[in-house]
């Protein structure tokens, strides 16, 4: 709750007043506010900060909701910072309980799996530790933990469904109502996240792996496949315009180890320089028995810091998997976990190459319950050798709730003045018409510039010519010649909008070079000291 119910209000620190934000809130939350403000004004759906351009290939459940919610007048930015975080933890809690508790119905189990569920993290604090000397140093970037979580919302909202199925497959109760419910849960998770989706969707395929193999019916279990196929294909059509996504070409790319390169490449990682040197060098000349162990042993660190102590309960359940141990259960969470981690490290995404780390998010997530039965084993054995050690495991979580609850408790946030909120306002109420807000911010502006944020879109519900990049390379959008033609000061391009949006504490470079041709076609309609607004005649 402390990495995202603060972001989003309202309030002052010292002389610093204006609406606030934590961590990736400032640009990645600020994604779905944009969306929720512009893109269901039209069908298809539009993006929000590309002016003509069509949403697809993106998952849009969460964001219909806050729209649909601001249709009765929950404004999202109430919704996505205050009810949904409230309304997950209520859900990820009981979710997690009645799971534990089906997994071993032991209050010590449920305990051990709730902590590393709320509390788990990275190994990454080591690093800092070793280079700076603290914990707290450093600017490394790990895959989200068990507290960190709620910074991707769509993330930790399919958390729960896939509990659920969890629940569901621990049961063995192969009905034709949990068949459909599975298929239902694959379809709000495929919904909200694309990779959770293609989880859920491989969790739905151990249950109907079990019927089969419980009841040696090969046409109910056909029958029961079928269903989840169709839900998910449904799922996938209502959510992600697939048709017009497929026109940018294939979103994945087969590129093995690509994201796990920078923990050897990377300074503030563990810099390797000359086994990176030699994996160049070895790449000209072919595959070799010395590459694929640089490779692996890259593979083996990544795994190691971004899993954190939850490693020690994947070694576990492998253990337990070769001595034929382990439960049936325990071996689907255990191959979901490598299959997870796999598509993380095998495959590359359009756009953002390195996008496919999220999947890897839910093999972090799934390693919870791996860790707590490890946890639990040991402290059934009821010897003070292996109690030693599951409360050392336990004790190497703590530094990384400690880093991460530091860097949440700052008061050095970004925040938009109330000055443009005061603005912004203004200009919800005006006519609809397209923004141009491409101006890049001066040094000492306490919020973001087009680049990185669309945060006009969502404060006035008013599609912008260009802003948020990142979000567009992910989707497919194609801004290379807009972003030229502001390069070059090109004037013609507020012939294409109906409203100039400038900060004055932005550069005024293209404000300065089209003077004549804004003062011909725009009036101004809004001006403080801090914000200037056009609007075309």
């Amino acid at each position: 709750m402390l990495t995202i119910f603060p972001s989003g209000t309202n309030m002052c620190f010292g002389d610093r007043c204006g609406i606030h934000f934590w961590g990736v809130h400032s640009h990645d939350g600020m994604w779905h506010l944009e969306i929720a403000a512009v893109s269901f004004k039209s069908i298809p759906f539009i993006v929000p900060t590309f002016s003509g351009a069509v949403l697809s290939g993106y998952n849009v459940l969460m964001d219909l909701v806050l729209y649909a919610l601001s249709m009765i007048g929950i404004p999202p930015i109430i919704t996505l910072f205050k009810i949904i975080p409230v309304a997950w933890f209520v859900f990820y809690t009981v979710t997690a309980i009645i799971l534990s508790q089906r997994i071993h119905k032991s209050v010590l189990f449920t305990a051990i799996a709730l902590f590393f569920l709320y509390f788990a993290d990275s190994f990454g604090y080591w690093l800092p530790l070793i280079q700076e000397g603290s914990i707290f140093l450093g600017t490394q970037s790990f895959a989200l933990q068990s507290l960190t979580s709620l910074l991707n919302t769509q993330f930790a909202l399919t958390l729960p469904l896939i509990m659920t199925q969890l629940y569901i497959l621990k049961t063995r109760k192969f009905t034709f109502k949990n068949g459909v419910f599975m298929g239902i849960l694959v379809f709000f998770s495929m919904g909200l996240k694309f990779y959770g989706g293609v989880i859920s969707l491989t969790i739905a395929g151990w249950y109907v792996l079990d019927e089969l193999l419980e009841k040696r019916n090969f046409r109910k279990t056909l029958f029961t496949g079928g269903i989840m196929a169709f839900i998910t294909g449904l799922s996938i059509v209502l959510f992600y315009n697939p048709f017009a996504a497929a026109q940018t070409g294939s979103i994945f790319i087969f590129s093995p180890f690509a994201t796990v390169h920078s923990v050897i490449e990377a300074s503030n990682m563990v810099y390797l320089p000359d086994m990176v040197h030699a994996r160049y060098f070895l790449y000209e000349a072919g595959w070799s028995p010395r590459l694929v162990f640089i490779e692996l042993f890259s593979t083996a660190l990544y795994f190691l810091i971004h899993f954190g102590t939850r490693s020690f309960g994947f070694v576990y359940m492998l253990g337990k998997i070769i001595l034929r141990k382990a439960t049936r259960f325990e071996v689907y969470i255990f191959l979901t976990v490598l299959f997870a981690f796999s598509l993380n490290v095998l495959l590359i995404q359009k756009g953002d190459w390195w996008n496919t780390v999220q999947f890897g998010y839910y093999g972090i997530f799934l390693s919870n319950f791996l860790l707590a039965i490890l946890i639990f084993d040991l402290l059934k054995l009821n010897k003070k050798l292996w109690t030693g050690l599951a409360v050392f495991i336990i004790f190497l979580t703590i530094p990384g709730m400690l880093r991460t609850a530091k860097t949440f408790m700052t008061t050095q946030t970004l925040y938009i003045p109330r000055s443009e909120v005061e603005a912004m306002k203004f200009l919800r109420d005006q006519p609809d018409g397209v923004v141009f807000t491409s101006f890049e911010a001066k040094h000492g502006y306490p919020f973001l510039d087009y680049k990185v944020s669309g945060y006009v879109s969502a404060f006035t519900g008013k599609q912008t010519y260009l802003g948020h990049l990142g979000p567009l390379v992910i989707i497919g959008v194609d801004a290379s010649d807009r972003l030229e033609r502001l390069k070059k000061n090109d004037c013609t391009m507020f012939k294409e909008v109906g409203y100039v949006y400038f900060v004055k504490s932005h550069k005024d470079d293209l404000i300065k070079k089209c003077y004549i041709p804004l003062k011909k076609s725009f009036n101004k309609i809004y001006e403080t000291k801090d914000v200037t607004i056009l609007r075309k005649k």
